[in-house]
């Protein structure tokens, strides 16, 4: 490994709050850095084996229990499952309070914020979520009617992505809804907004941000709303190795207390989420006393 990026991986790894975070990251950066897969299994292993506290969810648990011989030989799980309900809110990491401002970057099809808002007990304050892609945007508007009437005037939906630039930038639209993204080349451009430059962000307590490998120039955008308001996030970071390098560091730059959590939510290589959690929100000390 390249002894600059020796030195960027050492600093991100002192800088998470626990044994699970570094062990995850761990396993995300040297798979980014080799390609190889053995570093996820070997991560997905121990993560079960010696960390199963954080391991949320049922459909999660059993897939790792049908699947130990795969595990064993360090090799892909048969069984791909995603744990959609604890993602991005998990309640050993981060508690959640009320009159939130919740920022939905990549709302894809609005499930994210539906589970937040029925994690809040619709005491929620306002969800703005930003969804470019046209398709998404869509069913995000369909999808508007779930929330109860009397919060859906508290919900924003706007169609563009989160960016660190005011403009349009190019998009590739992917043919299953929520792999689209933002591309250095492409026919068709999208809008796209810094955070910092959308009103409705001003006083965000809570930022997630899924929009396939593009979270770094996102978190560049809503500088001044973190350093600001200090929210808590919940960023997926496993798409490239300059996000891993990168979005901790930035992080703790923008707000020195906060601390830094890492959580997997598949039996695959994908669904690692780094939590910034404000100290007065951070929900492990309540499981350490």
């Amino acid at each position: 490994m390249d002894h600059a990026i020796q030195e960027r991986v050492r600093d991100c790894f002192s800088l998470l709050n626990d044994p699970p975070s570094q062990l995850i990251y761990s396993g995300q950066v040297y798979y980014n850095i080799t390609g190889d897969y053995t570093y996820i299994a070997k991560m997905l292993r121990t993560l079960f084996l010696q960390h199963r506290s954080c391991i949320r969810s049922d459909k999660l648990t059993d897939a790792f229990t049908h699947c130990l011989d795969d595990l064993d030989l360090l090799r892909p799980l048969k069984r791909f499952v995603v744990d959609h309900d604890y993602m991005f809110f998990d309640p050993s990491v981060v508690r959640l309070g009320e009159e939130e401002v919740f920022i939905d970057c990549g709302a894809m099809d609005m499930s994210t914020s539906l589970e937040f808002a029925y994690r809040t007990k619709d005491s929620y304050k306002r969800i703005v979520a930003l969804e470019p892609d046209p398709i998404c945007q869509e069913i995000c508007q369909d999808n508007l009617v779930f929330f109860s009437r009397k919060k859906r005037d508290c919900v924003c939906l706007l169609d563009c992505g989160a960016a660190d630039v005011d403009g349009t930038l190019p998009f590739r639209r992917s043919v299953e809804p929520g792999g689209s993204c933002i591309v250095e080349r492409s026919e068709e451009n999208i809008p796209v907004k810094k955070i910092d430059d959308i009103p409705e962000c001003a006083d965000a307590t809570f930022i997630k941000i899924h929009i396939e490998g593009r979270e770094l120039e996102a978190l560049k955008g809503a500088r001044e709303t973190i350093a600001r308001e200090r929210p808590t996030v919940a960023v997926s970071c496993y798409h490239n190795l300059e996000e891993l390098l990168t979005v901790p560091v930035l992080l703790k730059q923008l707000c020195p207390d906060y601390r830094l959590y890492m959580r997997h939510y598949s039996t695959g290589t994908s669904e690692s989420v780094l939590y910034a959690v404000p100290p007065e929100r951070d929900a492990t000390d309540s499981l350490d006393a």
